[in-house]
């Protein structure tokens, strides 16, 4: 296995007698930060980013934003004691690499670990241009959801999880205790699409940031993201982005490409 280092911030408000980084270490080399932020200095170094909740406050979500703003080319990793369909979803737009709610699963670190092997992330240090989401209302201030919204979690932590693999609707509905009517049914209403195009557009978003790096093939981005027909995965992008992966990809290029202005060489005497 590729010797690959993960920086571990630990946020967590309560000690657990089971170690945190407990299955993580036997893929990759743990160093940890101590005081809760991170320098320029350590972020040249590590592979990937961990931060470590029980219960996510405001000030640490925000610490998470942050991070990912300076350091936008290392995948951060999200542990969560406190589980919620919002919070997940929070995750995703804030382009979490990968999100894990407690109690953690070895299967699940190491279908992490294989994946970041799989694409060496370019290290631009180039900021993104996006508006970051707000932090969930329920980590403002509690508030009451509805039992339905409740019962998704599951669905969207396990899809946060495997989305690169393939996923049929039947099982994840059985993971929520719903029947596959029901499940479509509340999903729809919790986000306003059904689950096969909130999978899609999952892909698609994780996609994008592999497409940052140009050595990476798009048929690899493809796979590595759970699309298993280079073709499809091309005409699910440009419904979502007006433009083929390879257009996108050197839309960014030309946009990271200093500007030069030449000008004409004056006339000889």
């Amino acid at each position: 296995m590729t010797e690959r280092t993960l920086l571990w911030i630990d946020l967590t408000l309560q000690e657990s007698r089971t170690p945190a980084t407990r299955y993580f270490d036997e893929f990759f080399t743990i160093r940890k930060n101590s005081h809760g932020s991170l320098t320029d200095t350590e972020a040249d170094r590590p592979d990937a980013l961990c931060i470590d909740y029980d219960f996510p406050d405001r000030p640490g979500l925000e610490f998470l934003e942050e991070t990912k703003r300076r350091h936008p080319s290392i995948p951060i990793l999200m542990l969560t004691l406190q589980h919620s369909e919002e919070l997940a979803v929070w995750a995703f737009r804030a382009r979490v690499w990968d999100y894990f709610a407690k109690p953690i699963e070895r299967r699940d670190v190491e279908r992490c670990y294989e994946a970041l092997c799989k694409i060496d992330l370019m290290r631009s240090g180039r900021r993104s241009v996006r508006t970051n989401p707000p932090v969930p209302a329920q980590n403002r201030l509690r508030r009451h959801d509805s039992g339905d919204q409740r019962a998704l979690a599951p669905a969207i932590a396990y899809v946060q999880s495997h989305y690169s693999e393939k996923i049929a609707q039947t099982e994840v509905a059985k993971l929520c205790g719903m029947s596959t009517f029901r499940f479509s049914r509340v999903f729809h209403a919790a986000f306003g699409q059904t689950f096969q195009d909130y999978l899609l557009r999952l892909r698609v978003e994780q996609a994008v940031e592999l497409l940052r790096n140009p050595t990476v093939g798009v048929s690899d981005v493809a796979y590595a993201v759970g699309f298993r027909d280079a073709s499809y995965f091309g005409r699910v992008f440009r419904k979502a982005h007006n433009m083929s992966p390879t257009q996108w990809r050197q839309h960014q290029l030309d946009e990271a490409r200093p500007q030069l202005q030449l000008s004409a060489p004056p006339p000889r005497s």
